[in-house]
């Protein structure tokens, strides 16, 4: 391998600053880096590697091949698949954001009882949340990726081969089918679909179900072509109306004359 492009990964073993509970699963081939804590129950399966300071509560596994940046914590109660990347500063199982409003008091917390479960080759980038969910998992599937700065809210689902990109953001409980592009700052409201193959553009918000194979853009999201033809419009607006007032200045004059 050229460690020049890619890092060798390390070879198996614990490092003595390292804190892992005696009841927690270690590969004999998995790295567990300096200050890194493995929790009770945990497993590490063989080939990963946590590089340092990695966090791994509580009934929570690492697959094979998996590789955890420094930094990252992985709350009680997550899977993560095999050959995995986690970047630094990556958070998953984390709560949910649970609250109901309370008119004159303050919002009331529901609990969040539920897991992650990440499947094989999924790529997380620095920063990007996944958050637990309420009662089941919250599910990311196989050949993931996404980019840094990316919040997966609660019981959302992901499906397969799908692109986040930075910044996206996905409401409790929304859904992406498999193939699915969000593009940088994209999102999708709580509980909408977004269909096999649909794209939706930079900045562009679903509030509603999106149909397979669609490309959206735009707050509310719609067709990107249309929502094209609107942005031309909008830019037009200005020169519109300084021909709507010099319209009317010359009806006005010529209503002057008659009189």
């Amino acid at each position: 391998m050229n460690t020049l492009v890619i890092p060798e990964k390390p070879e198996g073993g614990i490092d003595p600053s390292a804190s892992v509970d005696v009841s927690a699963e270690v590969s004999p081939k998995a790295y567990v880096g300096p200050f890194c804590v493995i929790g009770a129950r945990a497993c590490v399966r063989e080939g990963a590697v946590l590089r340092a300071n990695v966090y791994l509560g509580e009934n929570s596994t690492v697959g094979r091949e998996t590789l955890v940046e420094p930094g990252c914590v992985v709350y009680s109660g997550c899977r993560i698949g095999e050959k995995c990347v986690l970047h630094s500063g990556s958070v998953i199982g984390s709560e949910g954001f649970g609250f109901i409003p309370v008119p004159g008091k303050s919002p009331r917390k529901i609990p969040q009882l539920g897991g992650v479960l990440i499947g094989n080759n999924v790529e997380i980038g620095a920063c990007t949340t996944v958050d637990r969910g309420t009662i089941g998992d919250t599910v990311v599937g196989d050949n993931v990726k996404m980019d840094n700065h990316v919040q997966v809210g609660h019981n959302v689902k992901i499906g397969k081969n799908c692109i986040i990109v930075a910044q996206a953001g996905l409401a409790g409980s929304s859904v992406l089918e498999e193939n699915v592009i969000l593009a940088a700052r994209s999102g999708t409201s709580d509980h909408v679909r977004v269909g096999k193959g649909a794209t939706l553009a930079a900045q562009g918000g679903a509030t509603k179900d999106v149909p397979s194979g669609a490309v959206l853009s735009g707050f509310p999201a719609r067709d990107h072509r249309k929502n094209f033809r609107i942005t031309v419009l909008l830019q037009k607006l200005p020169s519109l109306f300084d021909r709507v007032k010099a319209l009317e200045k010359e009806i006005r004059n010529e209503r002057n004359r008659e009189e």
